[in-house]
């Protein structure tokens, strides 16, 4: 057998430069240069036992032949067995950033003024080379119109099993990569001007706007014409209907490869041709206001408050124009989704796209292998708008107690997943009803298909308290807490890495809940203390040894205790017969699914919900259960003795999970796979861990 191995370095440069001159006692200038280069090689291979493996399995060139060359078994991804295969993604640029930055102080009066700006150059370049072929249990369960089924609808009465759909070869669904991503630059504008007002000895007050224009990179270079991932490709705008090809490729019968332009090359209806071979349209009105004062009540009493609005200029701006890299007329990136569903046609595994296709696209961008991770050409970067109201309290010399009202409102975040699906509905198949003309899509022309947006929104309100104890005479200790709530519109990062929860595209606030991150209480508690033994300790022997081995101890401490994280219970398959190819129905709430002993066995009462029945959305809520809630001790001790002039010898212990207490994970939450349904199989974090430590210190 095969053995998989993988490679991968990531080499990096980082530099800067600054200046910084001094006019005077009032006015000082600096500027700034910076530049963060980092690469990536990596590769994950088979150890070939037999050297024709893809010709052992069968797997079709155009399922396996990649730019450059190079030939790969696509990754087999078997639900609940294994996953393996083979990826090749070398990056030239993962990460290229020239930053420059310059800024003014001048000091008039009770005024300091603070104004200057900057230029952050991005960009990036990387081969992306990896396909894969997903089996799970949607090919194989008893489907109503099976032989022997009683099922009188659509939906699935038992689950199917990914290793069955495996051993019948009948996979589910397809990702195909074979592109060299190229941006050409961008970055962010800054510009900014801040005064601080000392208007009274108690009473500072800070007024000040930022600017930032997005300039979103275009996807690809000149350089790239010809290739696979060329600038040549197109994108969606489902806001119009309408698919934008960026730069238009010559005929497929002139160049005789992908991207090209199929048959005459008159343009399908609904297509249009970018006028600036551009895409993006970035940012443009990211202006944010910032005001803050601090007021000194008396010596031992300060109010501090602040509002500014924040644009998050960086997350996810070199990978924004990547996501349509290779869409039609190129080839370079396919998938296809819920293949081999009861009533569609056959799909092989080895041969996913047909032969006949592998080098040249469909007729229209509008073909079922056409899917990819469209972006809206108008997204805007989010912002959030942040105010904050706290006192800080002196209590003595040593002790500082902060309380803290923190909330923020977020805008234009990402929604992502699929769009123009249709209207839930039973009977028919999606395919047959989107066939027929009656699925309900809003461009029945065209596929559903992943599209990112930028209509959410957020929100943020906590409570937060501190008590600080600075370390004095042998003793310091830090206790925060934080009470809040996070609730956003159906996703709680970009691209819903960070937990995706919507339901239906169509109505967000239905999928309105708390985050995935929401943490209603956080407790943590850290102390440090020297050991009262020893020479001028309250326990002194007075023997010389037994002082010099005992004293001179200290001793740390973290507790940390939380809330668990929030998870919803899902129902794999697209059981409302949209066209969906993510799994995104919620179950049906039928009972309470509290249970007094809960255990890793049985986390909720599974019996509180049910499959939806077929052409209607799930009833429960998104992220209406949280997991166990979490605490942990991680405590350390030390001591460096003095050897020989400046020789110390330092000896450390230290215990992660120290009271080794276990804290299970989200249990499994998908209905449609009862074996597992409500079990939890993992815990966070890790067993109790020790180590410790000798160090001569010369």
């Amino acid at each position: 057998m095969p053995h998989l191995f993988t490679l991968n370095s990531i080499p990096g440069e980082h530099y800067g430069a600054s200046w910084l001159h001094v006019f005077g006692a009032k006015t000082s200038v600096q500027v700034q240069y910076a530049r963060t280069h980092v690469g990536q090689a990596t590769s994950t291979l088979y150890d070939f036992g037999n050297s024709d493996l893809l010709g052992t399995f069968g797997i079709d060139p155009s399922f396996s032949s990649y730019v450059g060359g190079v030939n790969l078994f696509p990754s087999l991804n078997v639900s609940g067995y294994f996953n393996a295969g083979e990826s090749n993604s070398p990056a030239k640029n993962l990460s290229s950033i020239h930053e420059f930055k310059g800024q003014v102080i001048h000091t008039l009066g009770r005024h300091q003024i603070i104004w200057g700006g900057g230029w952050d150059q991005v960009n990036f370049e990387q081969y992306q080379r990896n396909g894969s072929i997903t089996f799970n249990g949607a090919s194989t369960g008893n489907f109503a119109g099976n032989p022997g089924s009683t099922v009188t609808t659509g939906q699935s009465a038992q689950s199917g099993n990914g290793l069955a759909s495996f051993l019948l070869n009948y996979p589910s669904n397809f990702n195909f990569r074979n592109v060299l991503i190229t941006e050409r630059p961008g970055g962010i504008a800054s510009a900014f001007v801040q005064d601080s007002f000392r208007f009274t000895p108690t009473l500072t007050i800070n007024i000040g706007v930022r600017y930032d224009r997005s300039v979103t990179p275009q996807y690809g270079k000149e350089s790239s014409i010809g290739q696979q991932g060329s600038i040549e490709t197109g994108d969606f705008d489902f806001n119009t209907g309408k698919y934008i090809i960026q730069v238009l490729p010559p005929l497929c019968s002139d160049r005789g490869h992908a991207p090209c332009l199929p048959g005459t090359g008159a343009l399908p209806p609904n297509v249009i041709v970018s006028p600036n071979r551009k895409i993006m349209r970035g940012t443009k009105t990211n202006v944010g206001p910032r005001f803050g004062l601090a007021y000194s009540v008396n010596s031992k009493l300060a109010i501090r408050a602040g509002f500014g609005i924040n644009f998050d200029n960086w997350s996810a701006i070199i990978q924004i124009p990547q996501n349509f890299q290779g869409s039609w007329p190129d080839v370079g990136t396919r998938a296809l989704d819920n293949t081999n569903a009861p009533g569609t046609n056959y799909t092989s595994a080895q041969n996913p796209f047909g032969s006949s296709s592998g080098s040249m696209p469909a007729a229209t961008p509008f073909d079922a292998s056409n899917v990819n991770y469209f972006v809206d050409p108008n997204i805007k970067n989010p912002y959030s708008e942040q105010w904050n109201l706290g006192i800080q309290q002196q209590l003595d010399n040593s002790t500082v107690l902060s309380v803290n009202y923190v909330g923020s409102q977020g805008h234009r975040t990402d929604i992502g997943g699929y769009t123009n699906i249709g209207q839930p509905g039973p009977g028919a198949s999606f395919a047959a009803r989107r066939a027929a003309g009656t699925a309900g899509q809003p461009f029945p022309y065209t596929v559903p298909n992943r599209w990112d947006t930028s209509n959410g929104n957020s929100n943020y309100n906590s409570l937060q308290a501190s008590l600080l104890r600075q370390f004095r005479n042998g003793f310091g200790y830090t206790v925060a807490y934080t009470w809040s709530k996070s609730i956003d519109s159906g996703q709680s990062g970009w691209f819903g890495v960070e937990g995706s929860g919507l339901q239906n595209r169509y109505d967000l606030r239905g999928s309105r809940s708390v985050s995935a991150y929401d943490v209603p209480h956080m407790l943590a508690v850290g102390l440090n203390g020297d050991l009262p033994f020893g020479k001028g300790r309250r326990f002194y022997t007075g023997n010389r040894f037994a002082d010099f081995v005992l004293g001179g101890w200290q001793v740390n401490m973290i507790f940390t205790a939380r809330s668990g994280q929030p998870y919803s219970i899902t129902a794999a398959g697209d059981i409302a017969n949209v066209g969906n190819g993510s799994t995104y129905e919620r179950a049906n709430l039928v009972g309470d699914p509290g249970l007094n002993n809960a255990s890793a066995a049985k986390w909720f009462n599974t019996a509180a919900f049910a499959i939806p029945a077929a052409g209607t959305y799930g009833t429960s809520s998104r992220n209406m259960l949280r997991s166990q809630r979490l605490w942990n001790l991680d405590t350390s001790v030390f001591r460096t003795f003095p050897l020989y002039r400046e020789m110390q010898l330092n000896l450390r212990a230290e215990s992660f999970n120290v009271a080794n207490h276990p804290t299970l994970s989200t249990p499994n939450s998908t209905i449609t796979t009862p074996s597992t349904f409500g079990t939890v199989t993992s815990v966070v974090g890790n067993q109790r861990l020790m180590q410790f430590a000798a160090k001569i210190v010369f």
